[in-house]
C-alpha cells in the first residue's frame, strides 16, 4: 500500500480502507483516518455513538467488533463515487462470541475524503439483526 493517499481518488481511499479493516491492519486503517474524524455509528450497534478522533474509532468500533465477533466481517457490494463522498452498499456478517448466534444485516456507509484521509464516516444498518444475535 502506498504510505500517501492524498493523490488518490475517494473511492480508492475507502477501497482501502475496507481492504486494512479486513487484514485487521490497524496501522493501515491509521494511515487512512484523519486524526479528527468524524464518525457516527448507529444507535443500538457494538461501539455505537460518535467519535472524533482515529484512535476512538481503533479502539471503540474497530477493536471491540474483532474481539466480541468471531469471523466479523463487512462485504461490499458496491462502491458509489460522488467527488469527495463515496457510499458503500455491503452487508456484516458475524457470530456473536457470548451467544453463539450468527446475524446479517445490509448497511449503507457515506464517507467524506479530503486529501486522502476519511474525514466524516456515517453507518446506516438494521440494527435489530446485530441486537438480536447478541441477545442470549
Amino acid at each position: 500500500m502506498p504510505q500517501s493517499f492524498a493523490m488518490m481518488e475517494p473511492v480508492q481511499v475507502i477501497e482501502a480502507l475496507y481492504r486494512y479493516f479486513a487484514a485487521k491492519d490497524e496501522p493501515g486503517l491509521l494511515q487512512l483516518l484523519d486524526a479528527a474524524v468524524q464518525w457516527k455509528q448507529m444507535d443500538g450497534f457494538p461501539g455505537s455513538g460518535s467519535y472524533s478522533s482515529a484512535d476512538e474509532v481503533i479502539k471503540k468500533v474497530f477493536r471491540r467488533l474483532q474481539t466480541e465477533w468471531l469471523d466479523w466481517k463487512a462485504v461490499v457490494t458496491n462502491f458509489h463515487a460522488a467527488g469527495s463522498h463515496v457510499f458503500v452498499e455491503g452487508y456484516y456478517s458475524g457470530t456473536y462470541a457470548p451467544t453463539g448466534k450468527s446475524m446479517q444485516a445490509d448497511f449503507l456507509h457515506s464517507y467524506d475524503v479530503k486529501e486522502g484521509k476519511v474525514v466524516a464516516f456515517r453507518q446506516y444498518t438494521d440494527t435489530w439483526l446485530v441486537v438480536r444475535a447478541m441477545m442470549g
